[in-house]
């Protein structure tokens, strides 16, 4: 059965770019076992990647959307509530942006923060890693530019999910990774 899966990874492995590498985990009773896959030009090679940390994008959104989930079912908050009954500060402007909003796509935030990429520590390989909370609150409580009015229109945020996120954390009263 892991052989039939791996040899499926690989066929999708090929028609993906250069350089692209798979870490794939497998647990069973008898303990967990390691496979890194990567496409080079003379093929796809196997490698040991267990170590290496990968960028996960937007996976963070399944994580976010279930926690939210959650909090939603457990009725600690509701789809239609303001999320600015939920923040320490006021977004720019006073956008009626609610938790549904957020999970739809359709707060009408930018898909980032403008300008983001324009700071003096700003890290093209790792773009947050240095873009601390007090840049998040001032960007959205001082130069804030919304794209639609909240409900208008989908547009994918990573900020809206970002915000998202932050709420959930302070709701919960603990860093969004625990």
């Amino acid at each position: 059965m892991i052989n039939s899966f791996i040899k499926k990874i690989e066929a999708i492995l090929k028609d993906l770019p250069l350089r692209t590498e798979i870490s794939i985990s497998f647990t069973n009773a008898n303990g967990t076992n390691f496979i890194g896959l990567k496409k080079e030009e003379s093929g796809i090679k196997y490698i040991d990647n267990k170590t290496i940390a990968f960028e996960i994008g937007s996976v963070t959104k399944a994580f976010t959307g279930n926690v939210f989930a959650k909090l939603a079912t457990d009725r600690r908050i509701k789809l239609d509530d303001l999320i600015e009954l939920f923040l320490p500060f006021k977004l720019l402007g006073n956008p009626p942006i609610t938790f549904k909003h957020l999970a739809l796509h359709t707060s009408g935030l930018p898909r980032m923060p403008i300008g983001y990429d324009d700071r003096v520590d700003f890290i093209k390989e790792n773009p947050f890693s240095n873009y601390r909370e007090e840049d998040f609150a001032n960007y959205l409580t001082k130069d804030l530019v919304m794209e639609s009015s909240p409900g208008e229109k989908a547009n994918y945020s990573n900020l809206g999910f970002g915000l998202l996120s932050y709420i959930i954390s302070l709701i919960e009263n603990k860093e969004f990774s625990q």
